[in-house]
């Protein structure tokens, strides 16, 4: 409608994307916000619920975080699934360091030399992993 005060026209654009773009007149579009760059323009990401960080180690609440900041919000049934991942990560962590320790190569009772049973308990978990991660649609 043109013509009318606050009708026509087009609608105003935000003042993160006048910043973003760099048209940003201190005249025209008022103060800055307190914070600047990224974290001025950086989405409201949707906090951590504290079920999803329960029972999990260092490794597994970075997992978590990560991944809840680069997907945003999952629905309640894929939170649990996330939670699994976030298990089998910090699984992982642990039996990389306990193979670390013992080797790859053990010795057996009767004293041959056999492959470390952790080898397939570490195979296992990324397998899970990697089904965890499929049935979320993520990547790798």
């Amino acid at each position: 409608m043109s013509g009318k005060k606050g009708r026509s026209g087009r609608k105003p654009l935000s003042l993160a994307l006048h910043i973003a773009r760099g048209t940003y007149r201190r005249d025209r579009h008022g103060p800055k916000p307190a914070t600047s760059g990224a974290l001025a323009l950086a989405p409201d990401v949707p906090k951590i619920p504290k079920a999803l960080l329960d029972g999990l180690r260092e490794r597994g609440r970075d997992f978590v975080a990560d991944v809840w900041v680069a997907y945003e919000d999952f629905p309640r049934g894929d939170q649990a699934v996330l939670h699994e991942a976030a298990g089998c990560v910090d699984l992982l962590h642990d039996l990389e360091g306990a193979i670390a320790a013992g080797g790859a190569v053990v010795v057996a009772g009767d004293g041959r030399q056999v492959p470390n049973p952790l080898l397939r308990v570490q195979r296992q978990t990324r397998a899970t992993l990697v089904q965890l991660l499929n049935k979320l649609g993520l990547q790798e």
